[in-house]
């Protein structure tokens, strides 16, 4: 894009100067589906699985996506599925919208409050209850979160070594959040119930929250750890 506005004599970073912002309409569709599943329809693929891609997702969401794959009808798609995610589902909106700052997603993830933390894997979704438990010394946009439907008492005791595989498998108690990437880390309200009481998440939270001396140990984790559990 920037280089197609330094071919027509446009500004080149118009997107992301002068308050203008990039916002990642899959992670809202993501996050809605996860959230508001009734204010959107979730097409299934040929393999019999959920899928969010344009090409299938706002057709089956009511707009008419004959030029798939086309530059403009693409755009005109995103925008429509920007503006139905906004419509049908606001408190998603308003809660993920601010995220597309940074500064924003390592203020909230940081202040100790609980969060709804939604991640997708193969078009399947997991939402959990989390709390930030660190931020990496080498990247600062690499940030902990901690799985609160994990026991911390055996985790809050392990070194540095120990927390590394914390952060592995697919059943790792703490996960990693970019910042810089639009994660979709929300409202606690926003979450469904998963089955634990409320006291004890609130419990457990705090408990991790007040512990600087953990936070400091996750981010000290070996940096080269930390980009790759980034993606997965």
């Amino acid at each position: 894009m920037r280089q197609a506005f330094y071919q027509t004599l446009q500004p080149i970073y118009l997107t992301n100067t002068n308050g203008n912002q990039w916002a990642d309409v899959l992670r809202l569709a993501q996050a809605t589906a996860a959230l508001a599943p009734n204010a959107i329809t979730v097409p299934i693929d040929h393999n019999e699985r959920p899928t969010l891609k344009l090409d299938m997702l706002a057709p089956a969401n009511g707009f008419a996506h004959e030029n798939a794959h086309d530059a403009l009808a693409d755009v005109e798609a995103t925008i429509f599925m920007a503006r139905l995610i906004r419509d049908r589902a606001p408190a998603v909106w308003a809660s993920l919208m601010p995220m597309v700052d940074k500064s924003e997603v390592q203020a909230r993830v940081l202040s100790g409050q609980l969060l709804c933390f939604v991640q997708y894997h193969m078009g399947r979704p997991t939402v959990l209850p989390v709390v930030g438990c660190g931020q990496s010394h080498d990247n600062p946009t690499m940030l902990g979160v901690f799985d609160l439907t994990k026991d911390p008492e055996p985790i809050l005791r392990m070194d540095v070594d120990g927390l590394v595989r914390a952060m592995q498998g697919p059943d790792r108690a703490i996960r990693i959040v970019t910042s810089n990437k639009m994660p979709a880390v929300v409202d606690m309200s926003l979450g469904p119930d998963l089955g634990i009481a409320a006291s004890e998440v609130a419990r457990r939270a705090s408990e991790i929250a007040q512990d600087g001396p953990f936070a400091a140990r996750v981010g000290q984790s070996p940096s080269p750890a930390l980009p790759a559990l980034a993606g997965r």
